[in-house]
């Protein structure tokens, strides 16, 4: 994860920062960029700023990167302060990175947030009602590749969107759904610090903008994240994190990446538990925690049509 915050200097100002962060990444295939905008927050981006941006992105991609991008205006938890004071400002810096965005679109694999809340995780906004955040999550949806996965914070936001908990309804103007999750709080603590409700928390087709139990909650993300990525760090070394508990949940939730810095006591902490298959025979069965859980993490290529032809001598 690496953090970038946006001047109107000249568009090499962070090649130095740039190639410092690529020689640390070295063998790292996927890598988050927090593009910071506070800068800016009440006025356009300038031409130097854009011009920034794209050659950030071309910087990573050159050595071979995917890229996760993240906008936002704070990294100290106090997005009041330093968001836009108007929302038209924040949708008019979607519309003039989305073009940069969408140019190296073979590059990026998804897009985190929709540019609010503090530390841009959509949360301590003033713009985080259900009228504010579904128009910025629409604009972007409309504004951005299709080929460019989206994602928010919690299943909750995701449902308040949509306007329904039905997974097979979930569509923008009739297209493929593509915005998936992503969780900062993973296995912090029984409600993933906030990302779910109680346990006899429940939403329901009439419901949808409710938080569910955790249990409700990941057998939600087991039917979505089969369609759209579902990632981002491990936090708090508790019981939900112990390997047992980690394997099965994260399976659950179909996770395919996480922060290799972030959390390091629980990381560690997998490093030396050993996860038991209830198979003997698995390959799996004896490895480090840390072991099984690399090893499931990752792209998964998945056969949809296939066709075969013969000739009859």
């Amino acid at each position: 994860m690496f953090g970038y915050v946006l001047t109107d200097d000249n568009e090499n100002i962070f090649d130095s920062q740039t190639a410092g962060y690529i020689k640390k990444s070295s063998d790292t295939r996927l890598v988050l960029l927090q593009i910071n905008l506070k800068n800016f927050s009440n006025q356009a981006l300038s031409e130097n700023a854009l011009r920034q941006i794209d050659r950030i992105f071309a910087m990573w991609a050159d050595n071979s990167h995917d890229i996760i991008v993240r906008f936002l205006y704070d990294w100290d938890g106090n997005a009041i302060k330093t968001e836009p004071d108007d929302i038209s400002t924040v949708k008019l810096h979607m519309q003039q990175t989305s073009e940069i965005v969408n140019s190296h679109k073979n590059d990026i694999l998804l897009m985190q947030g929709i540019f609010i809340g503090s530390y841009g995780e959509m949360h301590g906004s003033k713009y985080m009602d259900t009228e504010n955040m579904t128009s910025l999550a629409v604009l972007l949806d409309n504004l951005i590749d299709d080929e460019i996965y989206l994602s928010v914070r919690t299943p909750q936001q995701l449902r308040t969107i949509f306007k329904t908990s039905d997974i097979s309804n979930m569509n923008i103007n009739g297209r493929r759904l593509r915005i998936g999750l992503f969780n900062d709080g993973m296995l912090g603590s029984r409600l993933d610090l906030g990302t779910y409700g109680a346990d006899n928390s429940l939403f329901s087709d009439v419901n949808y903008d409710e938080k569910g139990s955790r249990t409700q909650e990941i057998a939600f993300q087991k039917k979505l994240c089969l369609i759209v990525p579902n990632g981002g760090e491990v936090v708090s070394d508790n019981i939900y994190n112990d390997i047992e508990n980690a394997a099965k949940d994260l399976s659950d939730m179909h996770v395919s990446y996480l922060n290799s810095a972030y959390d390091p006591d629980v990381i560690n902490k997998w490093k030396e538990q050993t996860y038991h298959s209830a198979d003997e025979a698995s390959v799996y069965d004896g490895l480090s925690g840390y072991e099984y859980i690399t090893t499931h993490l990752g792209y998964r290529y998945v056969l949809l049509n296939s066709s075969f032809e013969y000739n009859t001598f």
